[in-house]
């Protein structure tokens, strides 16, 4: 499904207000930037030692809308460090990272790859 598309079903569905789905159909329209193409997508990726695999792409047009997807008071932490979820997807939106962000493995085989296309 494409990204206006679901910003349409959002809105019809009640999900984001109007003001929501101009602003993100009008990030959508936005050409690239000077010096190369801001990143579109986070990916996710997993890769499970039984065979399960996930690949998601969020695109980062809309990550404000994810954010209000959230729990209300959602903490995440990593090494002993608080995320700000909203601040880094804002971030990522306005090219502050590309490329692999997260690539682990498991001793158990389980791979996670996060990146920024």
């Amino acid at each position: 499904m494409d990204e206006r598309r679901r910003v349409l079903e959002m809105l019809r569905d009640g999900r984001i207000s109007v003001e929501e789905a101009e602003r993100l159909l009008d990030a959508l329209d936005t050409g690239p930037a000077p010096g190369g193409a801001p990143p579109r997508f986070l990916r996710v990726q997993v890769s499970g030692h039984r065979g399960d695999k996930v690949d998601v792409a969020l695109p980062l047009a809309l990550a404000d809308v994810a954010v209000r997807l959230l729990p209300k008071g959602l903490r995440l932490s990593l090494g002993g460090e608080e995320l700000d979820v909203a601040r880094l997807l804002a971030d990522l939106r306005t090219g502050g990272a590309a490329g692999t962000l997260v690539d682990a493995r498991s001793p158990t085989g389980d791979h996670v790859r996060i990146s920024v296309e």
